[in-house]
C-alpha cells in the first residue's frame, strides 16, 4: 500500500482539516462545540465550569450555546451572570494561548 505524498503534505492535509473544523464551529455559532474541542484538543486542565448565562428577566440560566444568540440580538443578561461568562471565556483563552494553540 502506498501513501501518496510526502509526510509534510499528510501533516499539512491534516492541518487544513483541523482549521476547517474550527472554522465551521465559529461560522456555525457553535460556542460550546468550539469551546469543548478547544478544551479538548490542547488537553487544557483547570478551566472549570462554564458559567451560565442568565437572561435580565431572571427566569432561566442558559447554558453557552445560547449566550451568542443573547450578544447576537442584544437580549440584556443579568450583568453579574455576562461578567462570570467573559471572565470564564477569557480564562479559557489565556490557557489557549499559553498551551501554544492558535486558531
Amino acid at each position: 500500500m502506498q501513501i501518496e505524498g510526502t509526510p509534510l503534505q499528510r501533516i499539512s492535509e491534516r492541518n487544513k482539516k483541523k482549521e476547517n473544523q474550527y472554522y465551521d464551529l465559529v461560522m456555525s455559532h457553535q460556542l460550546d462545540r468550539l469551546i469543548k474541542k478547544l478544551i479538548e484538543e490542547f488537553n487544557l486542565r483547570n478551566v472549570g465550569t462554564c458559567p451560565k448565562a442568565k437572561l435580565n428577566n431572571g427566569l432561566k440560566n442558559h447554558d453557552i450555546e445560547f449566550a451568542h444568540l443573547f450578544w447576537r440580538y442584544g437580549y440584556v443578561m443579568e450583568d453579574a451572570s455576562e461578567k462570570a461568562l467573559v471572565r470564564w471565556l477569557e480564562g479559557v483563552y489565556k490557557k489557549l494561548k499559553k498551551s501554544g494553540g492558535h486558531l
